[in-house]
């Protein structure tokens, strides 16, 4: 997943909304969101070859979201699954929880990732440097996070995405209208520009390339009362429909 973003705490009666594109080799085989574990019930896709997932949702309303973060260096396969860090994280407690937990995890275990940790109470990015793994809570508002820096406008899909973001979570604030905060953060994610326009395949929010592309894309929505909407659709945006799933 390479393209996430979070409204927390920025709509009333509505304090976790995410969107999210993930990214991934068009080979490696993948379930669509089922349940993962059942006590507690965490909900979300399955890699097949790792067996982790990339984002989840558990019963208790904690989100948790798993970027791959941009290097230099190739992956070392010899260390531990960052999607099962993904599934370990959603059986904690909270958000807070969670974030403690990141603190405590070497940053030579895995590798580089960027991982949001959300509930309707609290929010944290972790991503793990060279010295520790750096845990930031986020302000209420509206983030967005790639294979960069969380709100890192260098990053051309954060800089052209944002303003969009920006205007869907606007347009929700006036109209209280779920289904048309779903249809406005469609179009978002369904984007095919970069910030300079120069239709760079990987720098878009929806990727098509011969072996690597946008392969699902996914809309959580968390009420004040722990309710959960899950949309998923099974492929790029642009061309899958959101389906609702029951997530619990």
């Amino acid at each position: 997943m390479c393209t996430l973003a979070i409204y927390h705490r920025l709509f009333r009666d509505l304090p976790v909304v995410v969107a999210a594109n993930r990214d991934e080799f068009l080979a490696r085989p993948t379930l669509d969101p089922h349940i993962l574990a059942e006590s507690p019930r965490v909900f979300g896709g399955q890699d097949e070859v790792a067996g982790g997932s990339w984002l989840t949702l558990s019963e208790s309303g904690l989100v948790v979201g798993v970027l791959n973060r941009r290097v230099e260096h190739p992956s070392d396969e010899a260390r531990e699954s960052r999607g099962q860090l993904c599934l370990d994280l959603a059986k904690l407690a909270d958000a807070s929880v969670a974030a403690e937990f990141l603190r405590g995890v070497s940053p030579e275990q895995h590798n580089p990732f960027n991982i949001l940790v959300a509930d309707g109470r609290n929010a944290y990015v972790a991503q793990n440097r060279a010295a520790s793994t750096e845990v930031l809570e986020l302000a209420p508002g509206l983030h967005v996070l790639t294979n960069l820096d969380v709100n890192d406008h260098e990053c051309s899909r954060i800089s052209h995405s944002w303003k969009f973001f920006s205007r869907a979570g606007d347009s929700f604030l006036e109209h209280n209208d779920r289904a048309r905060l779903r249809s406005d953060l469609r179009e978002v994610l369904s984007d095919h520009l970069t910030a300079v326009d120069d239709r760079q395949p990987t720098d878009q929010i929806c990727i098509h390339t011969e072996g690597y592309g946008t392969r699902s894309s996914t809309m959580v929505m968390l009420d004040d009362a722990g309710v959960a909407e899950f949309h998923h659709a099974a492929g790029p945006p642009c061309r899958h429909d959101y389906k609702p799933l029951a997530c619990r």
